[in-house]
C-alpha cells in the first residue's frame, strides 16, 4: 500500500508528495509540534452533540470500536477537519485528520470501564489471536500523533501521544482533564 502524507509545501497548490515511479516510498514529514497539536485540543465547541441513545457497550468489541471510529470521524469532521480513513486496518492509526496543511495520525479507543466517578480505564494495547496463540501489541506513541478516546458516558478526550507514558492501559484521571473535549451521548 502506498501512503502519501500531506506535508507543508512552499507552494500551497502542491501538497502531495509523489512517490518515485515504480517505487512506493513514505515521506518523512516532520512531526507536529506541541503548539500545533493544541489545535486538536482547543477545538471549537460551537457544534453541539446530537441527541441519541447513551452507552457504547456492545457484545462484539469490533462493533464498539466502529462506534468509536464513527464518533471520531463525526467529531473532527464537524469541526472543519478533513478526515481520511485507511483502506486496511493494519496501521497503528485509525484516521488521518488534516487542518491547514497539518496532518495528524489518530488512534481511536473506546472504554466502558469506569474505575471511579469520572475516571475511565482505556486499554491501549491491541490484543488478538486464536486458540493456538495469543498476541499483544503495546501502544507506540511514535506511531500516532493523537489518541482519541470515547467513553461509555459520551466523554471524549483528544490526547497528544507525547503526553502518554503508558503502553498497555491508561487511567483517564485529572491529569488528562485538559484534553477532555466533550461529554454527552455519542
Amino acid at each position: 500500500m502506498t501512503l502519501l502524507r500531506l506535508a507543508p509545501a512552499p507552494d500551497p497548490a502542491t501538497t502531495l508528495i509523489e512517490p518515485e515511479p515504480g517505487r512506493a516510498r513514505l515521506t518523512t514529514a516532520p512531526r507536529p509540534t506541541p503548539e500545533q497539536l493544541r489545535l486538536f485540543v482547543d477545538l471549537p465547541t460551537a457544534v453541539p452533540d446530537p441527541p441519541g441513545p447513551t452507552g457504547i457497550r456492545r457484545r462484539n468489541p469490533r462493533l464498539q470500536g466502529e462506534i468509536g471510529l464513527s464518533d471520531a470521524i463525526a467529531f473532527f469532521g464537524r469541526r472543519g477537519f478533513t478526515v481520511s480513513v485507511p483502506l486496511a486496518d493494519n496501521q497503528a492509526y485509525d484516521l488521518l485528520v488534516e487542518l491547514d496543511g497539518l496532518v495528524c495520525r489518530v488512534q481511536v479507543k473506546t472504554t466502558t470501564s469506569a474505575r471511579r466517578v469520572g475516571v475511565w480505564k482505556v486499554q491501549l494495547a491491541t490484543r488478538g489471536g486464536n486458540r493456538s496463540f495469543h498476541t499483544q501489541k503495546a501502544f507506540d506513541p511514535d506511531a500516532v500523533d493523537i489518541l482519541f478516546v470515547l467513553a461509555d458516558d459520551g466523554g471524549r478526550w483528544v490526547i497528544p501521544s507525547v503526553e502518554i507514558d503508558a503502553r498497555t492501559s491508561l487511567l483517564l484521571y485529572r491529569r488528562y482533564d485538559p484534553y477532555r473535549v466533550g461529554s454527552g451521548a455519542p
